[in-house]
Parts: C-alpha cells; sequence; structure tokens
C-alpha cells in the first residue's frame, strides 16, 4: 500500500515512545512509507520551506503528545510552542493548514490540551479524536493506530485514483477538442490558400506570358553568349600549349646544364678535399689565451652557432670567448658566499638552443644574456649547491642537479619567466649529469644511479618512469 506517514514528536520528552510506536508500525507498513526526523536539513537551508516540503509529502500526520508536550521549554524559559519557529508547531500546523489527516496520540498517560492553551493554528488540533497508547495494551492499541492509518490511506490512495481518472479523462476531452480545432483550422487555410492561389496564377497569367517570352529571348543571347566563350577559350588553349611546348624545351635545357654541373661538383669537391689536406686549420688561439687565468676550469660549453665558448672556473666566474680569434667577450661574476665570503665553483654551464642564453650553476643557477653579458635572473630555490644543468631542445625549460637543505634534486625551470615547475626527489647522493630527449618528454639524471622521468599531458608534468644502478660488483 502506498502513502506516507508522518511522525511528529518532542526529541527531548518522547524520542522512546516514537520510536517504539514507530518500529510497530514498520510491521504494519513498509519503513520507507515512515517518516519520523527532519534534522537532515542542509546548511543555508530555509527550514521553514524545508518542514512545508516534507509535511505535505504525506498523507497522514501523527502527533505523538506526551506530558511535558504543552509546557516544554527552551533554553532561555519559553514556551516551545509560542515559539512561530518551534518544530512541532510548524509540522502539525502545515498538516492542518493543508488538510492532511492528523491523529493525536497520546502517551505515558498525557491529555490532550485545550484550544486555549495552542497558538492560533493548532487550535483545530483539540477536534481530531486522539488515540491513548497504555504500555499495557501498547500492542493492541498501535494495531488500532495502524487500522486507521490504513484506512487513510486506502481513501487517499482512491481519492488519487479517482483524481487523476477524472484528470484523464480532461486531458482527453482537451485532446480530442484541440484536435478537432486544429483540422478546422488546417481546412479553412488549405481552402483560402487554394482560393489566393487561384486568384494570384489569375492576375499573374500576362505577366507569366512576358516573362517566358524573355526567357526565350535570354537563351537565345546565353547561347550566343556561350558559343563565342567557347571560340575564345580554344583560342587561349592553343596559345597556352605554345606557351608550355617553349616552357618544356627551356626545361630540357635547364636539366642538360644541370647534369653537366653535376658531373663536375665530384671534381671539384675531389680538389676541395686536396686543398684541405695541403693546408690543415691552425690552432685556436683560445686555448692558448685560456691557459693565462688564475683558477682552472671546472666547466665548458660551445654555441650551437659555434661562434662562442664558455668556461666556468674555480672563483664563481663565467667567461665568454670568440671562437674565431680567442678574445674575451665579457666575464660573468656571481656573489661570494655571505657566511664567509668564499666565491663558489661554477660547477655547470649550458648554452641555449639558440644560442642568446647561457645558464650557469654554482650556489644557484643564473641566466645570462649572451650578447651583452647582464645576469637576467637567478632562479629562486632552496639549494646550497648546484652541480649541472642543461636547456630542453626546444629552449622552453631548464633542467639542474643538485643538493637541497634536506635532499638531492632535480630542478625543472621556465625559461621565459624563471618559475619552478618542479623538484623531481629521489637521488641518494650528489647529480652529476642532467640531460632531455631530442624531443624534451624524457628527462635523465645521474647520481650512483640514473632515473629517467617522462612527462605526462598536459606537459609539463613529470612522472618517473625507471632508475638505473650502477654495477657494483
Amino acid at each position: 500500500m502506498s502513502g506516507q506517514i508522518f511522525i511528529s514528536y518532542r526529541r527531548e520528552e518522547s524520542r522512546w515512545s516514537a520510536r517504539s510506536l514507530r518500529d510497530r508500525l514498520c510491521r504494519d507498513f513498509d519503513p520507507n512509507q515512515i517518516f519520523m526526523d527532519i534534522d537532515a536539513i542542509a546548511l543555508g537551508e530555509d527550514f521553514v520551506e524545508a518542514i512545508e516540503t516534507t509535511v505535505a509529502k504525506c498523507d497522514v500526520l501523527i502527533a505523538v503528545i506526551g506530558n511535558n508536550w504543552l509546557t516544554s521549554k527552551d533554553d532561555r524559559g519559553n514556551r516551545r510552542l509560542d515559539n512561530p519557529e518551534d518544530f512541532v508547531r510548524m509540522e502539525i500546523g502545515v498538516a492542518l493548514k493543508r488538510k492532511i489527516r492528523v491523529i493525536p496520540v497520546l502517551v505515558d498517560n498525557a491529555l490532550m490540551p485545550q484550544s486555549t492553551d495552542l497558538p492560533e493554528e493548532l487550535k483545530p488540533l483539540v477536534r481530531r479524536n486522539a488515540l491513548l497508547i497504555h504500555d499495557t495494551s501498547f500492542d493492541g492499541d498501535c494495531q488500532r493506530l495502524a487500522t486507521a492509518i490504513r484506512q487513510v490511506l486506502e481513501k487517499v490512495a482512491a481519492e488519487q485514483r479517482e483524481k487523476e481518472r477524472l484528470e484523464a479523462e480532461q486531458r482527453e476531452k482537451e485532446r480530442l477538442e484541440t484536435e478537432r480545432v486544429e483540422k478546422e483550422r488546417l481546412e479553412a487555410e488549405r481552402l483560402e490558400k487554394e482560393r489566393l492561389a487561384a486568384e494570384q496564377r489569375e492576375k499573374e497569367r500576362p505577366a507569366a506570358e512576358r516573362r517566358e517570352k524573355e526567357r526565350l529571348e535570354a537563351e537565345r543571347l546565353e547561347k550566343e553568349r556561350l558559343e563565342a566563350e567557347q571560340r575564345e577559350k580554344e583560342r587561349l588553349k592553343a596559345e597556352q600549349r605554345q606557351r608550355e611546348e617553349a616552357e618544356a624545351r627551356q626545361r630540357e635545357e635547364k636539366e642538360r646544364l644541370e647534369a653537366e654541373q653535376r658531373e663536375k661538383e665530384p671534381l671539384e669537391a675531389e680538389q676541395r678535399q686536396k686543398k684541405r689536406l695541403l693546408n690543415p686549420m691552425p690552432i685556436s688561439p683560445i686555448i692558448l689565451l685560456a691557459r693565462g687565468e688564475s683558477s682552472s676550469f671546472s666547466s665548458i660549453a660551445i654555441a650551437s652557432d659555434l661562434k662562442t665558448l664558455a668556461s666556468g672556473s674555480d672563483d664563481n666566474t663565467v667567461r665568454l670567448w670568440r671562437v674565431s680569434d680567442g678574445e674575451l667577450l665579457h666575464t660573468l661574476t656571481g656573489p661570494k658566499s655571505q657566511i664567509d665570503e668564499v666565491a663558489f665553483k661554477i660547477t655547470g654551464v649550458a648554452f641555449s638552443p639558440d644560442g642568446t642564453l647561457l645558464a650557469s650553476g654554482s650556489d644557484t643557477v643564473r641566466l645570462w644574456d649572451v650578447s651583452s653579458g647582464k645576469l637576467l635572473r637567478e632562479l629562486e630555490g632552496e639549494m646550497l649547491s648546484v652541480e649541472c644543468v642543461a636547456f630542453s631542445p626546444n629552449g622552453v625549460f631548464l633542467a639542474s642537479g643538485g643538493e637541497s637543505l634536506d635532499d638531492y634534486t632535480v630542478r625543472l625551470w621556465r625559461v621565459s619567466d624563471g618559475e619552478l615547475l618542479h623538484t623531481l626527489t629521489g637521488h641518494k647522493s650528489q647529480i652529476n649529469v642532467v640531460a632531455f630527449s631530442p624531443d624534451a618528454t624524457l628527462l635523465a639524471s645521474g647520481s650512483d644511479t640514473m632515473r629517467l622521468t617522462a612527462s605526462q599531458p598536459p606537459f609539463p608534468y613529470w612522472k618517473k618512469i625507471g632508475s638505473f644502478a650502477r654495477n657494483r660488483s
């Protein structure tokens, strides 16, 4: 049997009586039909609307009334029923307002309240026949209540079925009437269109004859135009054939000359090779100039255009040399330690793929402008030392390997703004080398083990895919 049953009770005085009543009713009705608590009101939801919505869905409301139901007070000492926002007052008030069957159930020898003791909207409650439930006859009293509820639900279901039947009949009548009216409207529109079309055809007959005459004249003129265009096309095709024949002769001549050139190229290449063997390239003067520096070289790199060489020294100095004549172009110096004023060793230098930027590693990673020798930025990070640096082949990213405060890490930076994108951990000793794959999707790093990290879409999020240990046997 369908239908909803709502149990309204005061939690501080009738909780166990209400729950016992619910458990007994579950023997006669589906537990899903019985709603007992309205505590699950979401934060921010209007509880008045929530109560009205929930109570409106029920067909029977059982008002459990105990000894303190009428006189129960809140924390401020005010009678709860005098508060318009009291849950019990709102639940019963909504049910009475919507003419939902309300059955007062008296427990713990409680008496039915007088109308003078109730708020205005609850006064009709005293006119409802109440059921007194005793502990000694609890099961029989609940059976009487279940019988009364079942009669109400059957009546509500019958009324609902009758209402649905009448509504269905009304909808069917309206549908048939709508179809009849629509059919008559369409028929009237069809007849009107035919009448108007006949009148229009009669009006347009002289004009149609004139248009037909004009159409025939236009077809004659179009035919003459097409014939003239055809003759012009044939003339242009003849001219095109003549041009193509001339171009073909020119291509044949060009191919002949190219064939002769290809025959000469092996001989010319052989002669150039002989000249190179007879005149070997002299030793670069850069090596001679570099020997004069006061400190030893710790790192070195050559730009992709073979025009600039960078060297890093133990005194935290990077020098840029011109490859063609060995001239020192710039001396790039980083700051000394703030603790003991000792210069850091330059442990790694690397050119960007286009040769415009230079990265150096010592106590941190620095980016330099190759043409001006100016420091562009120091990359932020809690690092004790940087042992190696490498640009990605597309020049978008820069990787560094070194020691941080509590670990050995590989760091991935974005070159355009110096933002630290990722810190890759896992190495247990000094990281000596980092390298990108040609497509920038893999990054390898090496210490006492080698770790391979792969990017996952969307780039550049990275994921370790392998670790390779040295053979220690």
